[in-house]
């Protein structure tokens, strides 16, 4: 697998974490905040990170799967000097197998939700990140430190919750049923009439 250089912002965003860690520990924080901020943030980002790429490399398939089938026909056509006839029945099954093919990944897309889960977590990591910079640098509503730690506990748990609940209602009110697109297709058929 590729690795991709590192950008100097997210260099830079990489020390949040760490700067974060630095002044909680100094004011005596909750080991146990301190560990369930770790573990959520490195899990919202890797599953951030996840998503984006499964999201690209769908769309790239999708893409993919018609640019195969456009190669191949030209190869079969040049290759064997078919009639047109022929030509033509062949372009016809290699559309039929593109698009069914691509139906499979559109579905499967459908049911990952690959680019909302990716925006969700993508979300709720800035969210944190934001969190951990301002109590960092003791900016409002950090600029006291005697109540600091609890307001940013406050803060944390608003911050799951909101991911939580934008999860939830996903799931709730955005959720196909497997046959869905099916049955979509099939009353979208012109009615024949009487």
């Amino acid at each position: 697998m590729i690795k991709c250089k590192k950008t100097k912002l997210q260099e830079k965003r990489e020390e949040i974490l760490s700067k974060w860690k630095e002044k909680w520990e100094k004011q005596n924080g909750d080991v146990y905040i301190e560990n369930l901020v770790i573990e959520t943030y490195e899990t919202a980002k890797r599953k951030s990170e996840k998503n984006k790429k499964m999201n690209r490399n769908f769309k790239l398939l999708f893409v993919g799967i018609h640019g195969i089938a456009c190669f191949l026909f030209l190869l079969f056509f040049i290759r064997n000097k078919w009639s047109w006839a022929k030509a033509f029945s062949t372009l016809a099954l290699c559309i039929i197998i593109a698009i069914w093919l691509s139906a499979i990944v559109s579905k499967w897309v459908d049911i990952k939700k690959y680019q909302e889960t990716w925006i969700r977590q993508s979300s709720h990591v800035h969210k944190m990140e934001k969190e951990m910079l301002l109590f960092w640098c003791g900016l409002p509503p950090y600029e006291y430190p005697q109540s600091r730690k609890d307001k940013f506990i406050q803060n944390m748990i608003t911050v799951w919750s909101e991911n939580h609940d934008k999860f939830e209602n996903n799931m709730e009110t955005k959720e196909k049923r497997l046959m869905e697109d099916f049955s979509e297709h099939i009353t979208a058929l012109p009615q024949i009439k009487k």
